[in-house]
């Protein structure tokens, strides 16, 4: 067995390319160009609010064949959402600009949407989850039912700082939203999000599952607070001062089988999300991606064959 033949693998086009998305055009260029990776069947990626590029980036992911995992967020030139917003215009600002992206996403079949849920408000938290609740009945609601809308559990008091949170309490969150009339809201592991959520990949899985509809794979460095790239900053594996190399990468496909998010029928979406190593450039790096993968994969097998 191949890994090819349980998961299907994607890649987040912004990370790889974090130094191209204030540029349309730069970012067009390099987007069509991991479009065009026949290694990849998956793609997290955003369009620009610029009407010539995304008419170009559109029609490039409906002709590539590959599935799509359109991921919102924060964009440059433009305010960023607060989707747990106790203020109703900035509530109101945070559905529009998600409302906007997912017309985009829609045009390009997304599978999948990636989202956060925004900043935390430690002093008004239950009033922010409610309200949080109200944002995401809208959003799921405006992409089609069967496409699931992810909320990528984030630290709340190392780096990002938002609201959800626990992968426990995300899942819940999701749970309880599902359960009031919400299905396709999910929730996802991101590898390098694990470790400044003060969790470890086993604990990840074991409380997201089964709301785990996508798995982002990188690093971080939580260690050295002074070090320039601490905290959630996709590094690459293998990182001096990171939390993953090959070992990470094993322990991710022990945990993912261990779950059954892998091995348990079907396909289900992983995405590279990492910085390109700066001594190799986008494409030398996402090369150095697939064969740490494939190295892991290698001696997972072994591992499960002793």
């Amino acid at each position: 067995m191949h890994w090819r033949d349980i998961l299907t693998i994607g890649l987040n086009h912004h990370l790889l390319y974090c130094d191209r998305s204030a540029d349309p055009e730069a970012h067009c260029e390099s987007l069509l160009r991991i479009l065009a990776d026949d290694r990849l069947e998956a793609v997290d990626l955003w369009i620009p609010d610029h009407p010539a590029v995304a008419e170009r980036e559109i029609q490039a992911c409906l002709e590539s064949g590959k599935t799509i995992i359109y991921n919102v967020g924060s964009r440059p030139g433009k305010p960023s959402p607060v989707p747990a917003s106790l203020d109703p215009a900035e509530q109101a600002y945070a559905i529009a600009f998600y409302l906007d992206e997912l017309s985009r996403a829609n045009a390009v079949h997304a599978a999948k949407i990636v989202t956060n849920s925004g900043p935390d408000n430690p002093a008004r938290r239950t009033d922010a989850l409610a309200a949080l609740r109200v944002f995401y009945r809208q959003i799921c609601a405006a992409v089609p039912p069967t496409t699931p809308v992810l909320i990528e559990p984030t630290d709340r008091d190392l780096s990002k700082r938002k609201l959800l949170g626990p992968s426990a309490e995300t899942a819940a969150f999701c749970r309880d939203l599902q359960a009031d009339g919400v299905p396709n809201l999910a929730s996802m592991v991101d590898m390098g999000h694990v470790p400044l959520l003060g969790e470890t990949l086993v604990q990840a899985f074991a409380d997201s599952v089964p709301f785990i509809g996508h798995v982002h794979l990188g690093n971080c460095i939580l260690r050295d607070q002074n070090h320039p790239m601490f905290g959630d900053k996709h590094v690459p594996w293998g990182t001096p001062g990171g939390e993953y190399g090959n070992e990470g990468i094993i322990e991710f496909f022990r945990q993912a089988f261990a779950c059954g998010y892998l091995g348990s029928g079907g396909r289900p979406t992983v995405s590279f999300e990492m910085r390109p190593d700066p001594e190799l450039g986008p494409e030398r790096s996402l090369d150095r991606f697939f064969v740490e993968f494939e190295q892991a994969w290698q001696q997972f097998q072994q591992e499960r064959c002793a």
